[in-house]
């Protein structure tokens, strides 16, 4: 199994390829007949200018000749073969000795110098191409490095065990922990691949040792195993590392883990703005044998300072900042074995400067109308995006708005006012905490129709409504912000609704004067009024009667009206006793 998760292999063969145990529990066991594993094609190993090829190998038999044995590669069936293989041997004149390490770069073999490989042991092998040489090791000993070719590019299936192609020059033995690198590794890493291969070490911390120290001694639990020191030189710069052959005491220092570091409260958080001209920074860093902690605060074009401690955590306040202004720090944290990290560089901007606020909409003065008010404004500043900001009516807050963009018109709405002046104005404030207030400015705000009282009509009698009677309605109309705009009488005739204007004939008092139609029947009214800013409402409908008064004269000789209009008229039931006289 690949442990990158890219190219996983798949066993191909009879049943002598299975699992072996070496020494992790995880090698194959190759018969030497049929057996082998495929790889798919990868972008990253088809055709490196650079590579590393790797694996420990256990071989039972090895070839004769010219007949290599495959550990690992892949090229071209034809000629020119492009493509590269690590091998036992070779089928070139240059390498036909199945005791030598071989390597194809696709246009040329090139062979180890001296025979190298035994069968019946495990053996690790290596080669190396830097792209203009190539060096082949032997348990990670370099056997002198020669000239290359370059590596031809082959993007076809590779194999373990045998040829790509899987006709021939199968691998008779064990192949464990193969491993193939788009880079030449470097002679140090190679013996340390070497060394952390040969067994399950154990490896505990490193034990500082004086140059003058004899006889030193070391506690290692009952049952520990495969012991492997490593000794690091601190006057110079050069490791080596000695795997342990005999004795009784032993010790292991292997370090390779760089430490732990990361940025911790109360450090400003990573592109915040800050309105001080200072910069708070906390570094943590976490390791067995930690030498020190590097902090580096930079502007825009220069490191400004650089600060080192030997413990942890490492706080600092780097002062005397320009209030406006763009800065970055990073950390590095190294241990005594020269293995580094870095934190990534924060960036932390310094600006004292509040944002700029204009009111757009509604003007000074205005007079506005509706359940849901319209504020426009514009919010601008020296550094930020984005603004937050609240607007404020008669000194209350109506509504925010956190994401207005810097300097773009923004609508912020204001519902459920109530009639009447009032005060608007807007608070901004940046990503620093700055903060500014907007000029206040007033508006008047009308949602109500003049109010309707006292309606009155007269006639031209003191008798009940005739028909033909001339009426004068009266009305009072006031509205409490607002001048009154118009006042209709209107009039229901029956038929059609018939609007009477009324006039302003006091400071409130409006008037309307109409003739009643020669009917007798119900007539329906009512009021309508709006103001200055168009709110408009209607009174409820009122009802009048008109019908005529009549009187009767009955005489011996007639039964006539006496006064009232010359019409038929329904009486009902009239009895008349004519009564003689005696």
């Amino acid at each position: 199994m690949d442990r990158t998760g890219i190219n996983n292999g798949t066993v191909i063969g009879g049943n002598g390829t299975k699992l072996g145990n070496f020494p992790y529990g995880r090698q194959m066991n190759f018969d030497g007949v049929n057996d082998y594993i495929s790889i798919s094609g990868a972008g990253a190993i088809n055709s490196p200018t650079k590579l590393t090829i790797a694996a420990w190998i256990y071989p039972t038999s090895l070839g004769t000749g010219s007949t290599l044995k495959m550990i690992v590669g892949g090229h071209n069936t034809t000629f020119p073969y492009p493509g590269y293989s690590l091998t036992l041997g070779a089928v070139s004149g240059v390498c036909t000795d199945s005791t030598k390490i071989g390597f194809w770069s696709g246009t040329a073999w090139i062979c180890s110098n001296a025979n190298t490989i035994s069968a019946n042991t495990w053996i690790f092998v290596t080669v190396v191409h830097n792209g203009t040489h190539v060096e082949l090791y032997k348990d990670g000993i370099g056997q002198g490095a020669q000239a290359g070719y370059a590596i031809s590019s082959y993007n076809g299936a590779k194999s373990i065990g045998s040829t790509s192609y899987a006709t021939g020059h199968f691998f008779n033995g064990s192949i464990d922990e193969v491993m193939i690198f788009n880079r030449s590794l470097s002679a140090g890493e190679i013996r340390e691949l070497y060394s952390k291969g040969r067994a399950k070490w154990t490896y505990g911390e490193y034990v500082n040792i004086s140059s003058d120290a004899t006889n030193m001694q070391f506690n290692i639990s009952l049952g520990t195993t495969n012991l492997l020191p490593s000794y690091k030189l601190l006057s110079g710069s050069s490791n080596f590392y000695s795997p342990l052959i005999s004795g009784n005491n032993s010790f292991t220092i292997f370090d390779t883990v760089s430490p732990s570091i990361n940025f911790t409260s109360p450090s400003d958080g990573n592109g915040t703005s800050i309105t001080r001209p200072y910069i708070l920074v906390n570094v943590t860093a976490s390791d067995s044998h930690l030498a020190n902690i590097t902090v580096r605060l930079y502007n825009s074009t220069a490191l400004l300072n650089t600060s080192v401690s030997t413990t942890s955590p490492f706080y600092l306040n780097f002062t005397g900042l320009a209030l406006v202004g763009t800065y970055y720090f990073n950390a590095s944290a190294i241990d005594t074995e020269g293995n580094i990290n870095n934190t990534e560089t924060w960036t932390i901007l310094t600006d004292n400067i509040p944002p700029e606020i204009t009111l757009n909409a509604p003007v000074n003065a205005s007079n506005l109308t509706g359940q849901n008010t319209i504020f426009n404004f514009t919010g601008t500043d020296n550094i930020a995006t984005t603004l937050s900001c609240i607007l404020y009516i008669d000194g209350t807050s109506k509504n925010t708005n956190s994401s207005v963009i810097n300097g773009t018109l923004t609508n912020i709405n204001a519902s459920g006012l109530s009639d009447g002046v009032h005060l608007w104005n807007v608070n901004c404030t940046d990503g620093g905490g700055n903060q500014n207030t907007s000029l206040f400015r007033t508006f008047t705000l009308d949602n109500t129709a003049p109010n309707v009282t006292n309606i009155r009509f007269t006639g031209n009698t003191t008798d009940d409504l005739d028909p033909l009677a001339n009426l004068i309605f009266n009305a009072t109309v006031a509205d409490d912000l607002f001048s009154i705009d118009k006042v209709f009488l209107q009039f229901y005739n029956s038929t059609n609704w018939i609007n009477y204007s009324m006039s302003n004939i006091t400071n409130t008092i409006y008037s309307a004067n109409i003739t009643l139609p020669n009917l007798e029947r119900n007539y329906t009214y009512n009021i309508f009024r709006n103001d200055s800013f168009g709110n408009a409402n209607t009174t409820a409908n009122y009802t009048i009667e008109a019908t005529w008064d009549c009187s009767w004269s009955v005489r011996p000789t007639a039964f006539e009206e006496l006064s009232g209009y010359f019409q038929s008229k329904q009486l009902g039931n009239i009895s008349i006793n004519r009564i003689f006289p005696k």
